[in-house]
């Protein structure tokens, strides 16, 4: 074939009803199929994205603390 006859059936090819019409069925096909896939995918996960907060220290309050240091058993076992 020559260059002028090849762009004759290319053109005849594209503008043919069969051509156009599977285009617009394809086209429609895909919109719907990403249309209905949307919804169905995974958001990402609020804790994972956002730092994580430290507890705030509360200032001048300390934990008590105890000075009695016994040898008591916490079980009340004695020892033999």
């Amino acid at each position: 074939m020559f260059p002028p006859e090849l762009i004759a059936v290319i053109k005849h090819l594209i503008t043919s009803r069969e051509v156009i019409g599977v285009t617009v069925f394809l086209v429609l096909f895909f919109s719907l199929v990403f249309y209905v896939a949307r919804p169905h995918q995974r958001k990402p996960k609020s804790n994972l994205v956002l730092p994580l907060k430290k507890p705030k220290k509360e200032k001048g309050k300390k934990a008590p603390v105890s000075d009695d240091v016994t040898d008591d058993d916490e079980l009340g076992l004695e020892e033999q």
